[in-house]
């Protein structure tokens, strides 16, 4: 009886944490709708909260499968993977909600809100062409959600699309803010989601090679910033694998002609030809 008892208040314990991330991810929705200048983020909460009940009917479907009256030992099994489906929900959850409560705070407000405008003035553009080729409705084309989350390949994404929109320089940028020591340009960690910075800028300065055939000046900036980096962390042979994956990656992310682009590429979306370059260029004169 007294196992019984704890077993049943462990379920409803269990069932306020599953009950708590969609009334909290309701409540930040709320919030946004009621303040004018945070009505931008309200369909980024929306897709977030899509994202969210994804993984909390799985919590619902291991809590319904939590008998109090069964095998306690087959209780105690579900309960543990259930507070891991929590944990795992939560983690991103709060991934979000510390991008969303820096924009409400007094101190950081102002600059995010530019912040958000410059992006939304370049991402803008991408959702227009893809509307103008049907692939999108011209009335769904709203501001983008959130940034990316918990995967190399988002951050791949973002690089990648980071360089088809500024040129080369996007990833001169890069390579001055990961100016770092050895230990952290080389270290390897499979759960980062950022790729290993080491790996990163030989990344980025491979993709700048592919933006427009036979551009002499991207070539030879490309290679003057791999020369750059060897020289400053030297070779990596370690990382040689990563490297003979680069047109693969290429591949998949930009040049597969994909159904929901109505088989267009997202390089085709994002075209940088010759005379983005020059004009960039000369800016920077």
């Amino acid at each position: 009886m007294v196992e019984h008892a704890v077993l049943v208040n462990r379920r409803e314990e269990l069932r306020r944490r599953v009950d708590q991330l969609p009334k909290e991810v309701s409540d930040w929705k709320t919030r946004c709708a009621k303040e004018l200048d945070f009505n931008a983020y309200y369909s980024q909460l929306e897709a977030i909260g899509v994202l969210m009940e994804t993984y909390v009917e799985r919590q619902r479907a291991l809590l319904k499968q939590l008998d109090a009256q069964g095998d306690p030992e087959a209780f105690r099994v579900t309960a543990l993977a259930l507070i891991e489906e929590i944990i795992k929900a939560q983690r991103i959850w709060d991934f979000f909600r510390a991008k969303l409560e820096l924009r409400f705070s007094p101190d950081y407000k102002d600059p995010l809100w530019i912040a958000d405008t410059v992006a939304w003035d370049c991402h803008r553009p991408v959702l227009d062409r893809a509307a103008d080729a049907g692939i999108v409705k011209k009335a769904e084309v709203r501001e983008p959600p959130l940034t990316v989350w918990l995967a190399w390949q988002a951050e791949v994404f973002a690089d990648l699309v980071g360089l088809q929109l500024g040129g080369p320089s996007f990833g001169d940028a890069l390579f001055n803010l990961l100016l770092l020591p050895v230990s952290q340009v080389t270290a390897y960690d499979a759960d980062d989601p950022h790729p290993t910075h080491y790996i990163r800028i030989l990344m980025n300065a491979a993709y700048a090679r592919t933006l427009v055939k036979d551009r002499h000046e991207i070539t030879q900036q490309a290679d003057a910033t791999e020369a750059r980096w060897m020289g400053l962390y030297g070779e990596q042979p370690q990382f040689q694998g990563f490297v003979g994956d680069f047109p693969h990656v290429f591949e998949a992310l930009m040049d597969t002609p994909l159904e929901v682009l109505k088989w267009s590429t997202l390089r085709q979306l994002i075209p940088f030809g010759a005379a983005a370059d020059l004009l960039i260029r000369s800016a920077a004169r």
